[in-house]
């Protein structure tokens, strides 16, 4: 559905004016900032308060130091970052920018087949469609799910996107789009264990750890928001370095230096 929402504002289904209606994405009027103290908390909450939801291992001294020395840089880059995903026209356009699974409406067709659409119309507007799907994706619980499929749905969104009447997309601008979101959305991220820690009487600091897993009755009956703040803070853990986000934004900042 985001595929064809973002292909039919090129091939004319919603107009020849539909991009002079929703204005261009901008420059956020305000960035992330204070990132040392949000990832130093972030750590700890991974560390002494859902240590055990996580794989041994993960959250290892190369996770804290480049976690740490990444998100600094990024902090620094955000302008750069926005700069450049919103130059490269072709991946900009129409986008929901919530498209996550409350905010979908499913059905089934005349042959059976099961169709989606959104909900939530508010959140369209112009923006790259790395965002799209960052934000659509980030919330996925468990992050193993996201880990599955993630790779998979960027390759869908290109073919359905062309298969729509969309122009080509290549897979290595997808990627560096998607991983480009992910890095701004982390220096975010970071401060969610603020939000989260403040949400239930189960997930106040030191009670999770009373909590066996983040399937368990006290974590799916939280409020949607603060159950998918979990999962975004649960999410970066088990990307940082299925991506390898610190050698790809050290590589991307030597070709971006600003």
């Amino acid at each position: 559905s985001g595929a064809r929402l973002a292909a039919w504002c090129f091939n004319g289904r919603f107009g020849k004016d539909i991009l002079e209606i929703f204005p261009p994405p901008e420059q956020p009027p305000m960035l992330n900032t204070g990132t040392k103290t949000r990832v130093e908390q972030y750590l700890h909450f991974l560390k002494e308060d859902i240590p055990h939801w996580l794989p041994a291992g993960l959250v290892d001294a190369t996770f804290e130091s480049t976690l740490m020395e990444t998100l600094l840089e990024v902090e620094k880059a955000q302008r750069d970052i926005f700069t450049c995903m919103y130059s490269d026209k072709s991946m900009v356009g129409l986008v929901h920018q919530n498209m996550q699974s409350d905010n979908a409406l499913f059905w089934r067709d005349e042959a059976g087949g099961v169709q989606a659409g959104f909900i939530d119309w508010g959140k369209v507007k112009q923006d790259t469609f790395g965002w799209e799907l960052a934000c659509g994706f980030y919330a996925i619980q468990p992050p193993e799910m996201m880990a599955a499929c993630d790779m998979q749905l960027l390759r869908i969104f290109i073919a359905e996107f062309e298969a729509e009447g969309g122009h080509r997309i290549g897979w290595e601008t997808m990627l560096e789009h998607y991983r480009l979101c992910w890095c701004l959305l982390a220096v975010d991220v970071v401060d969610n264990p603020s939000i989260i820690w403040q949400s239930s009487i189960h997930t106040t600091p030191g009670q999770l750890r009373r909590v066996p897993s983040s399937e368990d009755p006290r974590i799916w009956h939280l409020p949607d928001v603060a159950r998918g703040t979990l999962a975004t803070v649960l999410n970066l853990a088990h990307l940082w370095k299925r991506l390898d986000m610190p050698g790809f934004f050290a590589e991307w900042r030597k070709a971006h230096p600003g």
